[in-house]
């Protein structure tokens, strides 16, 4: 499937190159981007061939949809198991929707400060990915620890999110850590669910707005419940973190 699925985008790269009317998607500005950055580049190289412009859409559509899908599936759960928090949650969305009754998905996604807390404090108990790597190019000294050259650097996002150090009480779900007075004076590097630096996950901005819009939809005219079948997710962490089993809960009309 994966083969098949690259095929057609090389094919559809290659289509793209020639075509003289442009789309306006995320891999025309993929393609865009990098044939400019090679336009001005001294000599004259592409930045990304056409089988790195394939890589980046497979992160996009297969990394970024499953990451997405676990948080969104966390986030229910911590809702269910949590009914104060998501009761600030619908007081928050109904608020809103009283005083912009026709604003658009996109508009309350990004107007209601809640429904982001939420959203963030869910990616610090669950982190999409529950660390990253990266390689020394340079033998370097932090702290007194010699990194070698060479050296791959693994970064526990996970182990950092639920670290007491920088978290109070960080088993605890509490939206309200993601408030301007309490994010002041936090340490920018104790909060990494997309990574860090020039190549922290390129689709950071679409996810967070992706994960808004949709728990909207859902918390504007329903609520979750716990089931009897309901229980702590049992984690996996490989590359991606998601409940093994799954999770299991009861959704309401309200």
């Amino acid at each position: 499937l994966v083969g098949n699925l690259v095929d057609i985008l090389l094919n559809l790269v290659k289509a793209r190159r020639t075509e003289s009317m442009k789309s306006k998607d995320f891999l025309q500005t993929v393609i865009d981007g990098y044939d400019e950055e090679a336009t001005n580049s001294p000599n004259g190289q592409i930045i990304l061939h056409d089988d790195e412009i394939v890589g980046q859409c497979l992160e996009m559509m297969i990394a970024g949809f499953e990451t997405t899908s676990n948080n969104l599936s966390f986030i229910a759960y911590l809702l269910a198991t949590n009914p104060d928090k998501q009761e600030k949650l619908h007081q928050a969305i109904d608020e809103y929707y009283k005083e912009n009754e026709n604003a658009t998905l996109y508009e309350a996604s990004e107007a209601i400060p809640y429904l982001d807390w939420v959203c963030q404090e869910a990616l610090r108990l669950y982190a999409g990915v529950p660390r990253f790597s990266r390689f020394c190019r340079e033998t370097v000294d932090v702290k007194g620890v010699t990194i070698p050259k060479g050296y791959v650097v693994s970064i526990g996002i996970q182990f950092i999110h639920d670290s007491a150090e920088h978290w109070e009480d960080p088993e605890m779900f509490r939206p309200e850590r993601f408030n301007p007075e309490e994010k002041e004076g936090r340490h920018a590097m104790s909060y990494l669910p997309f990574g860090v630096g020039p190549r922290h996950c390129i689709a950071t901005k679409f996810a967070i707005m992706e994960v808004r819009m949709a728990g909207l939809t859902v918390m504007r005219h329903t609520k979750f419940v716990t089931a009897p079948e309901t229980k702590v997710p049992t984690v996996y962490a490989i590359v991606t973190q998601g409940a093994i089993n799954g999770i299991h809960l009861k959704i309401q009309t309200r």
